[in-house]
């Protein structure tokens, strides 16, 4: 909502806000609930999407955020080990995060790597989806490098989908995340994994 993304220590900011309660979505230009130059409540700030944060390589979570004026308007979610202070920490350190705008759960992975990761492989990247909203989901999508790649329709609370990048390039690093839009507006956005196919 105001950085230009100058700065980034990967140390000590591995996750940002894609959504805040009370506000606006500030993933990507033409993204559900996106803030516009015409209704930006916190003032229109073109390159403070977080589109371009990862274009620009940093390696970055999503979470969703409330603000003082919003309660369970959306969710930020964190995949432990066990439920402790420790292991809440290394969840958000190695980015195994969601954010959602409703309690809707995900669960993406990639030849057994799980969301947040980097990692190699000898195959073409394949993204393992599986969702629980608290409606049908109109959309799913992946991205890949901010750019639309896959989508499905599901029509269905419950969606379970694998994608194969076959297009992907030997040697080459890209970063593929899914977001899920419900038919009542409500969506889930999760991290990106980092993968270079060798």
């Amino acid at each position: 909502m105001g950085t230009d993304w100058r700065d980034n220590d990967p140390e000590l900011e591995p996750w940002v806000a894609i959504y805040q309660g009370d506000r606006q979505n500030y993933e990507i230009p033409d993204g559900p609930r996106t803030n516009t130059a015409d209704d930006s409540i916190g003032g229109w700030r073109a390159l403070g999407f977080v589109s371009y944060a990862l274009a620009k390589g940093y390696r970055l979570g999503f979470q969703a955020s409330i603000d003082h004026l919003s309660t369970h308007m959306s969710y930020a979610n964190v995949w432990v080990t066990e439920p402790t202070r420790k292991a809440m920490l290394e969840g958000i350190r190695k980015r195994r995060v969601y954010g959602a705008t409703d309690n809707i759960l995900a669960d993406v992975c990639s030849h057994g790597h799980f969301m947040g990761e980097e990692f190699e492989t000898s195959e073409a990247p394949r993204i393992e989806v599986s969702l629980l909203g608290t409606a049908d989901f109109e959309r799913v999508a992946i991205t890949k490098d901010g750019r639309y790649f896959h989508s499905a329709n599901p029509r269905s609370r419950q969606v379970k989908l694998t994608w194969a990048d076959t297009t992907a390039q030997c040697g080459e690093t890209s970063f593929y995340d899914v977001r899920g839009e419900q038919v009542d507006a409500e969506v889930v956005w999760v991290s990106p994994m980092w993968i270079t196919p060798r």
